[in-house]
């Protein structure tokens, strides 16, 4: 496949990055498309964990103030899973210990990968790795709460996996992540 990158400018470098990409690509057809013009949200990698207390069926997620949801008209505290961006020298594993560690103050020992997934393939470059942790009550190690000096306000939410469902299908819970890692859970117990 010849896919053909004619410009890249970047629009914004701060905190993430914003490029106009110009571009053409094979059409099914055979032949190759008009130059197309796209604005392409370059976040990074993340990876998230669901964290599971499998003696008591409960799950631990984290709440936490999110901007974009209240401009969307929600009242902007989101429950979710643990996750954070993979910053350079990290791997997704490593990341979604440390933040277990900083925002739900969980030390995590026995983990496996569930899977990746892109959140908005359209216009982000960011993937997002996924896991599944497994814990016992002596794994919360402190209160946890984020890390301050990223203006992290997080509170650690103890539930049930079966509120955590119900939560699911009234749309209390509505982060694709985590929506994503429950369904998952759900189908994994029932085999």
């Amino acid at each position: 496949m010849s896919i053909n990158i004619h410009k890249v400018s970047t629009v914004y470098n701060g905190y993430f990055k914003l490029e106009e990409v110009t571009f053409s690509f094979p059409l099914y057809k055979g032949e190759q498309s008009q130059l197309v013009q796209r604005l392409i949200f370059e976040r990074g990698d993340a990876s998230a964990v669901l964290i599971t207390i499998p003696a008591t069926q409960e799950v631990v997620l984290v709440e936490q103030f999110r901007l974009p949801v209240y401009l969307r008209g929600k009242t902007g505290r989101l429950l979710e899973l643990v996750a954070g961006i993979i910053e350079k020298g990290e791997t997704p594993l490593s990341v979604v210990v440390r933040e277990a560690r900083e925002e739900a103050g969980i030390e995590i020992k026995k983990i496996e990968p569930i899977g990746e997934f892109f959140l908005s393939p359209g216009a982000s470059t960011e993937r997002c790795f996924l896991y599944l942790a497994e814990i016992e009550k002596e794994n919360i190690i402190s209160n946890g709460g984020g890390n301050p000096s990223e203006n992290e306000d997080i509170k650690r939410v103890i539930i049930s996996f079966d509120k955590a469902l119900e939560m699911v299908e009234k749309g209390e819970i509505i982060d694709a992540k985590t929506v994503i890692a429950l369904l998952w859970y759900q189908k994994q117990r029932r085999k």
